[in-house]
């Protein structure tokens, strides 16, 4: 597996520019142990972070587009290198799709599109591509076996619905 070199992390969570490493809220809690396995990844680090690790902006704009797609491809496909006749065994495309949200949500420059090396590189139609691919396995019945649990009550559905609903009106006013 290659590794993707980065610099040793520094404890520091803001820089000169005012940018800031984000640390408080219930969003940080929940990414942050996809992006410490991400980051782990990335430097080939066998243990992951620990909680807490903060990382600077330019050790952040060192991840590149490869190293996201490479770390959902083993996630899903267990390799790097995968085909159209690989059935993704990993994990389903909702949990690809999170994992990806979690490494772009400590990005510095999340809402720019990958372009020449620049910007969040979970946009790029790498990304992208692999995770509609794993989508289409899905939909072909060949991608990983869901892990549901138990099928939903009356009354959750019900609920679930009507949120649903809410949404949406919120959506268009």
């Amino acid at each position: 597996m290659p590794v993707h070199h980065a610099p040793a992390p520094r404890d520091r969570a803001y820089d000169e520019s005012g940018w800031v490493f984000p640390r408080d809220g219930t969003s940080t809690r929940r990414y942050e142990s996809n992006f410490l396995d991400f980051m782990s990844f990335f430097w080939g680090w066998e243990e992951k972070f620990p909680k807490g690790t903060k990382f600077t902006k330019e050790e952040l704009l060192e991840i590149t587009l490869i190293a996201v797609r490479d770390w959902l491809a083993m996630t899903a496909f267990s390799k790097l290198a995968y085909g159209d006749r690989d059935r993704s065994d990993g994990s389903c495309w909702s949990t690809l799709e999170y994992m990806k949200k979690a490494v772009s949500y400590f990005m510095p420059y999340k809402r720019v599109a990958w372009c020449k090396g620049r910007g969040n590189p979970t946009r790029s139609s790498a990304v992208n591509d692999l995770l509609h691919h794993v989508k289409q396995l899905e939909a072909r019945n060949e991608g990983a076996p869901s892990r549901v649990k138990r099928p939903l009550m009356e009354a959750e559905f019900l609920l679930e619905m009507k949120l649903m609903r809410q949404h949406g009106k919120e959506k268009r006013d």
